[in-house]
């Protein structure tokens, strides 16, 4: 595992659970949340791909693997619908904390065409709602990294 970048992450979750906890700051939840999910995603790559998700873009080829593994898992049965949400959030909070980090953005709450209220990543308004993202990545088997890609040459 990359512990500079697991540590990094780590600091920053826990900057923001002792502004809430101990200062009774004003935090962002989303934020705080999809850290900790981002941390349960590093965990799982080194220890069950042996990989290390550093936060880099080209880190984001292994996280397609996973996603690939997910993917097989869900054709299969092995991944439950069930299942899927809570593997959703866990790699959403990978791939959006390595998007904000590289191109900007905040996580937040919003609503989306259908009128759900949901966890995003606003770009100037613009919301990801990146839950979805990865189940449709994950059902579809649809490698990240290229949606990345576009994301990258169109902001």
């Amino acid at each position: 595992m990359n512990q500079s970048y697991y540590e990094s992450v780590r600091n920053q979750f826990e900057r923001l659970r002792k502004a809430l906890q101990e200062d009774g700051q004003t935090v962002n939840m989303c934020e705080c949340m999809f850290l900790g999910y981002a941390l349960d995603c590093i965990k799982l790559a080194d220890e069950e791909f042996q990989f290390e998700l550093d936060g880099s873009e080209s880190s984001l080829l292994q996280f397609d693997e996973i996603l690939h593994a997910a993917h097989l898992a869900y054709q299969t049965g092995e991944l439950k619908e069930a299942d899927l949400a809570e593997f959703s959030k866990l790699f959403a909070g990978y791939a959006g904390t390595v998007l904000i980090q590289q191109l900007g953005g905040v996580w937040t709450y919003a609503q989306d065409a259908a009128e759900h209220v949901g966890p995003a990543i606003d770009f100037n308004g613009n919301h990801l709602f990146m839950v979805g993202k990865m189940a449709d990545c994950i059902i579809k088997d649809e490698p990240y990294s290229r949606f990345y890609q576009w994301i990258k040459e169109n902001q």
